[in-house]
């Protein structure tokens, strides 16, 4: 049986410091919190798939002309499938490394890699946000949604408006070089949102919506222009000089984001590498991304007392495993701006 102990000549070096043990541990508390708003986490499955199932909107009253008949209007179900599988993590040691350890802190760094799980839904929620490849999540980066498009799409499976809407939750952006353009950007994609009509033709979102503020996923690197956009309370206008190829900034004035009262949360992030930006309506009644859990995380320990092999070699370790499962719901709790 081949092992991959842990590598810790350094720790047994005899007069070997503790002080540091936390230079790579972290802290996930508040992640779970942080994504709640944008993620519908550790829905309960007890099966290896889950299928779940919505109706389309309802027929609306009209008006019956006296001596005609009542009108019918039928509706349909949609479902989707969220398929469970299995995450794993295992650390080993040889058990002399533990005898001859200075820091103390063989095993205690070894169950990190259990706390590491905390960071699963937050890595899934953005390979899907992003649609990247990452042979260590899902295989596909970009399931559909129920209505047979991708997490951000102009159209539906059927190729009309998605949510009746030209552009559907993707609006295009103008870049991020001025804070005046992602001002713009920015109210482009409220007024997309409240532009969502159901399968009615009716407003989908409730313009009270807006009092439950926006959270805006984006690259760390566009973090000031962001904020001068956004959170500056004076701005500049900013205009372009043709003729001399260069941009003059006129007289400040007001942010029109924070005079509107418009709540905003702002993300900077790596996991983002490029200049399109996420905006996530709080008040969504669904969350456009989906976590079902069909098992906890599980902590197996082997050592000598438990495994032969374990004897055999010498060695310990922990493994830990969970069975979880990732999807889309309707994803009109979200708009991307892309840039």
């Amino acid at each position: 049986m081949a092992f991959n102990p842990v590598q810790a000549a350094e720790a047994l070096t005899r007069g070997a410091r503790s002080e540091f043990l936390n230079t790579y541990r972290k802290s996930y508390a508040g992640v779970l919190a942080s994504l709640a708003p944008v993620m519908d986490l550790a829905v309960a499955s007890d099966k290896s798939s889950e299928i779940y199932v919505y109706p389309e909107s309802a027929p609306y009253p009209r008006r019956r002309p006296q001596g005609q008949s009542i009108q019918s209007k039928n509706f349909r179900y949609r479902s989707y499938t969220i398929t469970n599988v299995d995450w794993s993590s295992s650390v080993e040691w040889d058990r002399g490394q533990v005898v001859y350890d200075q820091t103390g802190s063989i095993i205690s760094q070894a169950r990190q890699a259990g706390a590491n799980f905390a960071t699963l839904p937050e890595r899934v929620f953005f390979q899907l946000m992003t649609s990247t490849t990452d042979s260590a999540l899902l295989a596909s980066a970009s399931p559909n949604a129920p209505d047979g498009a991708g997490l951000y799409s102009s159209t539906d499976g059927a190729s009309a408006n998605r949510f009746g809407v030209s552009g559907g939750n993707l609006v295009t952006g103008t870049g991020v070089t001025l804070a005046s353009t992602i001002r713009a950007d920015v109210f482009n994609a409220i007024e997309r949102f409240l532009g969502f009509q159901d399968t009615e033709g009716q407003p989908f979102l409730d313009p009270g919506m807006l009092d439950s503020g926006f959270k805006m996923f984006f690259n760390y690197t566009n973090l000031q222009v962001v904020n001068e956009a956004l959170v500056q309370k004076n701005t500049q206008i900013i205009t372009q000089n043709v003729a001399a190829s260069e941009n003059v900034a006129t007289t400040a004035v007001s942010n029109i984001v924070l005079d509107s009262g418009f709540r905003i949360q702002l993300v900077p992030t790596q996991r983002i590498t490029d200049n399109d930006m996420f905006l996530f309506a709080n008040a969504a009644w669904v969350k456009p991304i989906v976590e079902q859990v069909a098992t906890p995380l599980e902590e197996m320990p082997f050592n000598v007392g438990n495994s032969d092999q374990a004897r055999d070699y010498q060695i310990e370790g922990i493994r830990y495993i969970a069975r979880r499962g990732y999807g889309l719901n309707l994803p009109f709790g979200t708009v991307k701006i892309n840039n």
